[in-house]
Order: structure tokens, then C-alpha cells, then sequence
């Protein structure tokens, strides 16, 4: 499926394109801000799986995010987590850290463990600032896809939805990717 240019597109390409979508990965994507509460909503049990967080370089297009940013995201403390619902994957989570935010925010990055950060830091402070969404159909030329199949989670899809925002914090900035995964259950209308 090459529909996008393999291009980061906005939620108006996105309506536009809407019926080319599964309507449950649709809802998913476009409706909660927060995905660890509207997991829990579906009646399932939540958790989350630190998979890993090291300082690394994170992909191209994941720096091209900080582009609008004064943020050098050329080093970054990376964060990849799995949301799960009765112990299965259900998001896949790229958080990407600055250096420099990183270091101004250290203690509460590494108090995280298998906290959604989402909730633990970003959610609840009216001094953080989300940035609307951008989505992308996640195919094999891009690096996020194949760490996705290296986990065994792609099944017999070509490809896989996921969204992405910066996010603004007092003292820097930090970008969530969050890749739905085929396991995901159906929308809770009343979320």
C-alpha cells in the first residue's frame, strides 16, 4: 500500500482517506489522547512492557520531527514500550528524548520503569503542550517497520498505522510514536 507517499500526513489527509481504513484502527487513532485510559475502558487488563530505554540515534524521520523545534534530538534517550491489554500487544511506543531534555527531566525518566509516561508526566500538567497529531501507514522502508517484524508482531499485514506528537515541556520537548498493532480490541464508543 503506497497511498501516502510513505509521507507523514495530517488528520485532514486522513479523513479524506478515511474509508481506505479499517474503522477500528481509524477510531483508535483519531479519538484518545490518552491510550493507556481508553485501553482500560475496554475492559481488558492493562500493561505496559518496558522493552528497552538507552540513549541512542533515533531514526531520520523521527529527527525530521524536531525540525520545528529548538530541540537537537541527534542523541536521544530512546523509550520502546509495549501497551498490552490481557497480555497481549496491542501499541507499540517509540518515545524519543533530547539529550538536553533528558537531562533537565533525568529523575522522572528514570523513576518511569513500567509507568506509562503518558500518565506519569504528561497528561496531568497543564504546562505540557501536544502537538497535533500526524499519521503515517507504516511500511518496510521505513526503520520503525522492521523493528515491528523483529518483534513478530506484523502477522500477515504489509503494513501497520501509527501517530505521532511532540510533545512541549517547560524545560523541553519529546516525540511519541505509537504504532496500533493487529491485536488492537474494538473502539470503546463511550471513551
Amino acid at each position: 500500500m503506497t497511498m501516502y507517499k510513505n509521507n507523514w500526513i495530517g488528520r485532514e489527509t486522513l479523513d479524506f482517506k478515511r474509508n481506505e481504513i479499517n474503522k477500528n484502527t481509524y477510531n483508535w487513532m483519531v479519538m484518545p489522547n490518552n491510550l493507556t485510559e481508553t485501553i482500560k475502558k475496554t475492559g481488558v487488563d492493562f500493561s505496559l512492557d518496558l522493552l528497552s530505554e538507552s540513549f541512542d540515534k533515533p531514526y531520520i524521520d523521527e529527527r525530521k520531527a524536531f525540525n520545528n523545534y529548538p530541540a537537537d534530538a541527534s542523541n536521544s534517550f530512546v523509550r520502546k514500550v509495549f501497551l498490552k491489554g490481557n497480555n497481549k500487544p496491542m501499541i507499540f511506543a517509540r518515545v524519543i528524548i533530547p539529550e538536553q531534555t533528558y537531562v533537565s527531566y533525568k529523575s522522572e525518566f528514570m523513576s518511569l520503569g513500567s509507568k506509562a509516561i503518558g500518565n506519569a508526566l504528561l497528561h496531568h500538567d497543564k504546562q505540557v503542550h501536544r502537538s497535533e497529531f500526524e499519521y503515517k501507514f507504516i511500511i518496510p522502508s521505513d526503520e520503525i517497520f522492521n523493528e515491528i517484524k523483529e518483534l513478530n508482531l506484523m502477522g500477515n499485514q504489509k503494513g501497520l498505522w501509527a501517530r505521532r506528537s511532540v510533545f512541549t515541556l517547560p524545560k523541553g520537548y519529546l516525540l511519541i510514536t505509537e504504532v496500533f498493532l493487529i491485536t488492537l480490541p474494538v473502539y470503546p464508543v463511550h471513551s
